[in-house]
């Protein structure tokens, strides 16, 4: 019996848990635009509201064509909607980008979704 995580065991479960962070952000920004899941999905030109939904879960990931529409619909930047969904998804890349860290997403207590140091 092992008695310390390797980083593999770890992997999985902080992936779910920012696939959920980020939902929780998009379901926030959501509601806060006055959307409904099934207008946001009409809006950005989806086909299936459980998309929608399956993603605010943190079950789904975003279509990269939907990024853009799904961006403006919640009146986020482009290029910031990206890195919030980036830093969240995929950390390495966000590293890649940002080896400095001044990019950051913030909780939900500030109400802002990126920092940007100066």
């Amino acid at each position: 019996m092992r008695d310390q995580k390797t980083i593999s065991d770890l992997t999985p479960n902080a992936a779910k848990v920012r696939k959920l962070a980020l939902g929780a952000i998009l379901k926030a920004k959501r509601e806060a635009s006055g959307l409904t899941q099934a207008q946001l999905s009409k809006n950005i030109g989806s086909d299936y509201v459980t998309g929608v939904s399956q993603i605010e879960n943190g079950v789904g990931r975003i279509p990269h064509h939907l990024l853009g529409p799904w961006a403006d619909q919640l009146g986020i930047p482009r290029h910031d909607f990206a890195l919030i969904v980036l830093s969240h998804i995929e950390p390495g890349l966000m590293d890649l980008l940002d080896p400095d860290q001044t990019i950051r997403p913030l909780d939900g207590e500030n109400q802002q979704l990126l920092y940007r140091s100066s």
